[in-house]
């Protein structure tokens, strides 16, 4: 008893230290006792050794393809706090924070990928079109639809281009207007005059020329700056409106300005119906088909050195503008043509081979 009381002090000590290392073990078994749903960390940025065999590291290759949120084990009580998720680059050998609203090269998000179901890996994700209703992931993206749903996607004609363009200047050029005894008269140029001694007759409204009908004027100057001489000037862009009597094409003369005949021809084509879908042939104001809908020709111009043209849905009276094929859409059509190729030399082989 004595020898108790002399050595109380340590005693206490020591059985406090006796609790503490059972306490300590038993959370650790404890800990190692549940596995979660998907791997993440909260570390930084740090390197994996890659000793020994590279399948070793097979497992996260998997978990890290997808991500998905870690899931509370059943019939536990245990919880998981994370900083932040993970992911594994194996070309690399190195683990890194996760970043849901990190883009790919074609600025398509992890975070719409993960919702869809989509690879984060392939980075041609973007030109496939994993539903296959004509619409490529990024055009969906874009759009905002579901790319796993063929229902829902772009309108078609969001997808339809040029591909070639055809201009044939207009015959006539509008060149001059005046009011002459109180009618309002125009000059008229003709390129390819039938009568060679009237090549700029003098025409009011109403007026027919070589099967051209004269129709309404709209006066249209306002004063801009021309960057050609730094000064602010008078711009005279009035316009002249013809209808041809027996086709009843309809074309707009703008003052001094040369314009496309009706005869330019738009080779257009539906990319939704296919990378290489059949070619639609297309004249200024006149009407072709989309999609089994009626569609018109509005007018063609330039933009950057290339051609843009304005289609009218004649059914829902929206006015669309349409451009060659994007830069995402050449790649993917390339791709498609090099695997056509591929495909083409493979069965050559085989037939040679059978041969």
């Amino acid at each position: 008893m004595n020898i108790l009381k002399q050595h109380w002090d340590k005693s206490l000590l020591s059985l406090a230290l006796a609790l503490v290392i059972i306490f300590s073990l038993t959370s650790a078994l404890r800990q190692t006792s549940y596995k979660p749903d998907h791997s993440q960390s909260n570390l930084a940025d740090r390197p994996v050794s890659f000793e020994g065999k590279q399948t070793d590291f097979s497992f996260l290759l998997a978990d890290f393809e997808t991500f998905t949120p870690w899931v509370v084990p059943a019939n536990t009580g245990h919880r998981l706090l994370i900083s932040r998720p993970i992911e594994f680059l194996p070309e690399v050998g190195r683990l890194k924070p996760f970043d849901l609203k990190a883009t790919d090269r074609f600025g398509i998000d992890r975070e719409w990928k993960t919702r869809y179901g989509l690879s984060l890996a392939d980075p041609n994700i973007g030109i496939l079109d994993t539903d296959g209703d004509g619409f490529l992931n990024l055009d969906e993206f874009l759009a905002k639809t579901d790319p796993t749903n063929p229902t829902d996607h772009p309108p078609f004609i969001s997808k339809l281009r040029i591909i070639e363009s055809e201009k044939i200047p207009f015959r006539m050029m509008f060149r001059a207007y005046n009011v002459v005894d109180g009618v309002m008269r125009y000059q008229i140029n003709l390129r390819d005059a039938k009568d060679k001694r009237n090549r700029s007759p003098q025409v009011v409204t109403g007026d027919i020329v070589e099967e051209w009908k004269v129709g309404e004027f709209r006066r249209k100057v306002e004063e801009r700056l021309d960057p050609a001489i730094q000064i602010v000037r008078e711009f005279d862009e009035s316009e002249l409106d013809l209808e041809h009597t027996v086709t009843k094409d309809k074309v707009t003369l703008v003052l001094n300005k040369e314009i496309d005949s009706p005869e330019s021809v738009l080779s257009l084509r539906d990319l939704s119906a296919g990378l290489f879908s059949e070619i639609i042939k297309a004249r200024i104001s006149r009407d072709f088909d989309l999609r089994g809908k009626p569609h018109k020709l509005i007018s063609v111009s330039e933009e950057n050195g290339k051609p843009v043209a304005v289609v009218l849905d004649i059914s829902s009276g929206a006015r669309h503008k349409i451009t060659q094929p994007l830069e995402h859409e050449i790649e993917a059509m390339n791709r498609a043509q090099q695997k056509t190729q591929s495909d083409k030399n493979n069965q050559q082989q085989i037939q040679v081979e059978v041969f």
